[in-house]
């Protein structure tokens, strides 16, 4: 957090900073200013909260308020905390009035004892300040803001996840894929029928719309749905994939069969596939032609579906695939790229803890608590689920924050919690909500609009969600879940 995050409400009479309630004052003054808070901090009493004296504190002079609008982190303790305010020279009086609950109030009298702390854990205090001459008298009420909740905790609420769309009552398997700035949901049952439904904002209970005969004819893996610009791509069950341009309304059949399909990269398809003589080649979505795999240790089958990014330096998008299983039936333990031309193992020394196939991965954004009680925002690659070598179902999330050249176990902060189950060859993506302040927020930023540097105040912003998708549990039936995921630092509002 830095002091230029918002600025203060000033009103630009002159003063000093010496001590902990002065300026200059001429006698005789009775305007309200003379009982004016000018800037505000607080310093820990125990000298255990590192930078805390860097926090910028807001003071409204009309609103008579004094806040911190960037909250500190969750569970710092505000009960002992000493206050610096800087008011004009020979205020006759500047105290803390401090509430406790079933108590008499606490009176702090910052003039003569300017080094004593103040609690400020059980909500608001006041600060009441007099001016010289005792004809003006000002109450500020003092709120230290902390988050309530773990600001860069990965949270997945129950009351977040929502039963797959499309009305199948005993769906054995889906996949989702995003497409023309819409997710697409595809199911199917143990009887073959399907179920194909859209939406342009999945966060929104009922935005799903169902298409209408959807793979009429056609016999398709819905864990395979991949989208790209303006395309949707899905493998039959004999590995023909299959083509719609017009948002799943019809399919069209590429004539080409593959092995794996990771996704689009440049407008055309990029996936695996098995030639005449059953060895496995990369297959050219441009022109359909087969070319020999990088390596022997290329991910054939298994691999997460395909996430684009930029490097900051680079020229132009990369496709990021991870895990799977080799040719010789190996789990990797590598993530790859593509560029458009050529696949490239990334990985590094440090590679996937573990070798796994069917993880979900998206691209995302972690944080890192600083000195300055401020978070550093890491780009990074997030990886969920998949099963090991036995087979088994794991849920242990890793990251990687170079882009796949190393990756770690993810923090305790990002692991999955104890009611999301263990799943192998879920869908994972990123997709963005517009979240509106409530209207008791929107009417404090147009009270607030006047003295900040922003030009309008912050009425609604983009919140990026991470959608975990169906995938196959322990026992061999499918999490029949959209599960929706924040950090909970990326849903707070922006400050301006």
């Amino acid at each position: 957090m830095s002091k230029n995050k918002i600025i203060g409400f000033a009103c630009g009479l002159s003063l000093f900073a010496a001590g902990a309630c002065n300026s200059t004052y001429e006698p005789g003054e009775s305007i309200a200013s003379s009982a004016a808070v000018y800037s505000f901090s607080v310093r820990s009493a125990a000298g255990d909260l590192k930078g805390v004296d860097t926090v910028f504190f807001s003071v409204d002079i009309i609103g008579a308020k004094i806040f911190n609008a960037d909250s500190l982190p969750y569970g710092t303790r505000v009960s002992a905390l000493i206050p610096s305010v800087k008011t004009l020279d020979g205020v006759s009086v500047c105290e803390f009035i401090v509430p406790r609950a079933g108590m008499t109030d606490t009176i702090i009298n910052l003039i003569s004892h300017p080094s004593d702390s103040v609690d400020f854990s059980h909500g608001p205090v006041t600060l009441r300040i007099v001016s010289p001459d005792a004809l003006v008298e000002r109450r500020y009420s003092v709120q230290v803001n902390v988050h309530q909740m773990k600001s860069d905790s990965l949270e997945w609420a129950l009351t977040q996840r929502s039963p797959l769309p499309g009305g199948l009552a005993n769906a054995v398997c889906a996949g989702t894929a995003v497409s023309g700035g819409k997710m697409f949901c595809a199911s199917a049952d143990a009887s073959g029928n399907y179920a194909l439904c859209k939406s342009s904002d999945p966060y929104l209970t009922g935005a799903w719309e169902s298409v209408q005969q959807a793979f009429d004819g056609l016999s398709v893996d819905p864990t395979s749905l991949r989208g790209g610009e303006s395309t949707l791509y899905i493998l039959g069950t004999t590995g023909r994939l299959y083509t719609s341009t017009d948002e799943g309304a019809s399919w069209s059949d590429s004539g080409r069969d593959y092995c794996e399909m990771f996704g689009e990269m440049n407008g055309y398809p990029v996936g695996t596939a098995l030639d005449a003589a059953g060895k496995y080649v990369l297959v050219n979505g441009e022109t359909g032609a087969t070319e020999s795999l990088p390596s022997d240790d290329f991910p054939v089958q298994g691999a997460t579906a395909g996430v684009k990014y930029r490097f900051p330096m680079s020229m132009g998008s990369q496709m990021v695939i991870a895990g799977g299983r080799t040719p010789s039936g190996e789990l990797s333990r590598d993530a790859w790229t593509f560029d458009g031309q050529n696949w490239m193992k990334v990985t590094g020394l440090r590679q996937i803890p573990e070798g796994l196939e069917g993880m979900a991965m998206v691209a995302y954004t972690t944080f890192e608590e600083n000195d300055a009680w401020d978070a550093d925002r890491y780009p990074s690659l997030l990886l969920f689920g998949g099963r090991d070598k036995t087979g088994v179902p794991q849920k242990t999330v890793y990251v990687s924050r170079d882009y796949g050249m190393s990756w770690n176990k993810a923090s305790e902060l990002l692991q999955l919690p104890d009611y999301f189950p263990a799943c192998s060859f879920m869908s994972g993506h990123v997709f963005n909500h517009m979240t509106k302040a409530d209207d008791a927020s929107a009417a404090m930023l147009r009270a607030f609009a006047p003295y900040s540097r922003a030009t309008e105040p912050v009425h609604e912003w983009e919140v990026p969600y991470i959608y975990l998708t169906g995938g196959t549990c322990a026992d061999g039936t499918l999490n029949a879940y959209i599960w929706r995921g924040v950090i909970n630092r990326l849903s707070f509002k922006p400050l301006i």
